[in-house]
């Protein structure tokens, strides 16, 4: 199944999470089924439990299942958020049980992973359930800086630990230290040289430093490079999985990432978080989707990225920030972007920019709604201004899904946006009446 394929599963309508006829409301007192008590089960503890994620390349969402007996709660939303919950009442707890059952299978067909701890050793020798290098399972869990990714491609995330090195089929491996153990550049070579290397189709960096305000990462950039030989299968790497307590987003010291794409011809997926010292020089690469997260990106990093040779590139995704973290972009240097230099781009997101309103006019103005699937302008300072211009011209375009969850537009400019023929998210609305906006990550 190809990438395209994926984001047609991923729009089309996925069946509605109703109860059956009987479960909304007690049916009247009925023989029992064969093999079913005749009075219903006592609703106690939790008898049964799934917490499940997708990672879309829009806004990520949680799923998150119980069953106490013969009741089942159902709570989902974006990732950061409480969500909201469903009550389902079954008269007989075997119908409780099949009813669990039925639904997460069905969230298992549409993408979701498991995320619950207790059900990694589970998944660890089964083959995900979807593609493991596809858009479905490349994004970063949303913008909750509090967490390290538990999923990438599609697979559960584990901490490397050298002293044990038994092969792990269906894993992918983080290598990080942290503040007791600053032990990250002897675990690299450890795991670099071990057979666990051979074979990893992905590779999560987290924290390498207990200084990560003065390291930065170039000698974990030079340390793949150089044994790039030993990690001849991989094709997706994430490379600063590091969350608020280790360092914030704006304070990541990373470095020029170029030499990872001459290194590693077979590389489809690289997601970078954090903007501060990163450069990128000429590339021409084979490369299927790029992320890179900041609370501001440089011009230059921007112009570099619009200016690269990536002729596969389906996924694009740049966090513009804000000039309080060092954004110096504008729309002018996401031009070419925008005239379609990547010709096989089908998702396409410009991500908390605190220049939302002149990005959304620039997009509506050009012919890139005729190109891409999925618009994703969520997370910035989009107000009405940016949002009457991207309803004007939404009608008549390719356009499937439109991401602009954190916004500042009112009540009623997005009840436009809900009207719409095509999937929109215009949640997570901020206060509109203070003039002061900011965007969703900043430092």
């Amino acid at each position: 199944m190809g990438l395209i394929d994926f984001f047609r599963n991923l729009i089309a309508p996925s069946a509605s999470v109703r109860p059956e006829e009987d479960a909304e409301v007690p049916p009247p007192p009925e023989a029992a089924p064969s093999g079913e008590d005749s009075v219903p089960t006592k609703e106690t503890s939790v008898d049964d439990r799934r917490e499940l994620e997708l990672a879309d390349g829009m806004s990520n969402r949680f799923w998150n299942i119980s069953r106490s007996g013969s009741a089942l709660s159902i709570t989902s939303g974006p990732v950061g958020s409480a969500g909201s919950t469903e009550k389902e009442s079954h008269r007989y707890e075997e119908k409780a049980r099949a009813r669990f059952d039925e639904l997460v299978a069905e969230k298992l067909r549409q993408g979701y992973v498991d995320i619950d701890i207790s059900t990694l050793s589970e998944m660890c020798g089964k083959a995900p359930v979807v593609d493991a290098v596809s858009p479905v399972h490349f994004s970063r869990q949303g913008y909750d800086n509090y967490k390290h990714a538990k999923t990438f491609l599609g697979f559960p995330v584990v901490d490397f630990d050298p002293r044990n090195l038994s092969p792990q089929d269906q894993i992918i491996w983080r290598i990080r230290g942290d503040w007791d153990r600053s032990a990250f550049r002897e675990d690299l070579q450890i795991f670099l040289a071990s057979d666990l290397a051979l074979d990893v189709p992905g590779l999560v960096i987290g924290c390498w430093s207990t200084e990560m305000y003065d390291d930065d990462s170039s000698f974990v950039v030079s340390g793949l490079c150089e044994k790039a030989d030993r990690l001849a299968k991989l094709k997706g790497l994430y490379l600063g999985d590091i969350v608020s307590e280790e360092a914030e987003i704006s304070w990541i010291k990373q470095s020029d990432i170029t030499p990872l794409f001459g290194a590693f011809p077979k590389l489809e997926y690289l997601r970078v978080r954090g903007g501060d010292g990163l450069r990128l020089a000429e590339v021409t690469s084979s490369i299927r989707a790029l992320a890179i997260e900041a609370g501001g990106l440089s011009a230059e990093l921007v112009q570099a990225v619009a200016s690269a040779d990536l002729p596969r590139l389906e996924h694009l995704e740049l966090w513009l920030g804000t000039t309080d973290y060092g954004g110096t972009s504008t729309v002018e240097d996401l031009t070419p972007v925008l005239e379609g230099c990547f010709p096989n781009l089908s998702y396409l997101g410009l991500r908390n920019c605190d220049y939302a309103d002149d990005l959304a006019r620039a997009v509506a103005e050009s012919a890139i709604l005729n190109e891409i699937k999925v618009l994703d302008l969520s997370l910035g300072t989009l107000t009405d201004e940016g949002g009457r211009a991207l309803l004007a011209a939404l009608p008549g375009s390719h356009l499937e899904r439109l991401d602009l969850h954190y916004n500042y537009m009112s009540h009623g400019v997005r009840q436009e946006f809900s009207a719409l023929s095509i999937q929109v998210d215009v949640s997570e609305e901020q206060e509109t009446e203070d003039e002061w906006r900011f965007v969703a990550v900043g430092e």
